[in-house]
């Protein structure tokens, strides 16, 4: 645990308001909902379009969040026809629904994976006296193992990336942050395959009990 505290000793004693600050991994790191989607009063909505191999779709996203660590993920065309159904509970996702043409095991891991870590975000780090929050720091990277990484730009998420032997591989964009904490650009690109997820909020839509 001394080593944690002499690692934030050493970053604030050299950090400069312009740097980019990459920590280390360390005891642990507790993921907590990602902020953009935080909200069980709201139903976000973007207008999504997804090319992934041979696939090409474009539709509605939904997102609801329902309790802690609790989502409902629907895919619809604009007419309102249901593409995939995702139910994601305790870091883990099922699928409810999915058409015919989108029944492919690859394709529906590399969209659970990507929607999953999407969400299960805002991480910190963790030791038995205390919790850092990182976005407390002004630019930072955070490693949080296995070879992701968090982006943060003036307290905001900018990127979540995964590396493999430092080479990218999936790259999570969230961009034209509103004053409500909400990511209006969301882009989702793995960078050795075709597979591509774009989301433009839409609106957002308070859902009554």
């Amino acid at each position: 645990m001394r080593n944690i505290f002499f690692v934030f000793l050493s970053l604030s004693l050299t950090y400069h308001a312009n740097a980019s600050i990459r920590i280390p991994a360390v005891d642990s790191i507790l993921l907590t909902p990602n902020i953009y989607f935080s909200s069980t009063d709201t139903a976000y909505l973007y207008i999504s379009k997804i090319d992934a191999f041979s696939y090409h779709f474009s539709g509605i996203m939904l997102i609801k969040k329902s309790k802690i660590n609790e989502y409902r993920c629907v895919f619809t065309t604009e007419t309102g026809f249901k593409l995939f159904d995702l139910s994601i509970q305790n870091e883990k996702a099922r699928v409810v629904y999915v058409m015919k043409e989108m029944h492919n095991p690859i394709f529906l891991k590399l969209i659970k994976e990507d929607i999953l870590l999407m969400l299960q975000l805002k991480p910190r780090l963790s030791s038995k006296n205390n919790n850092i929050f990182v976005p407390k720091l002004k630019n930072v990277i955070l490693d949080r193992g296995k070879g992701i990484f968090y982006s943060f730009v003036n307290a905001q998420l900018y990127t979540i990336q995964k590396k493999s032997k430092e080479k990218m591989s999936l790259e999570i964009q969230f961009s034209d942050l509103n004053s409500l904490l909400k990511a209006n650009t969301i882009t989702i690109e793995h960078k050795n395959i075709p597979v591509k997820v774009s989301l433009k909020a839409f609106y957002n839509a308070v859902v009554e009990d």
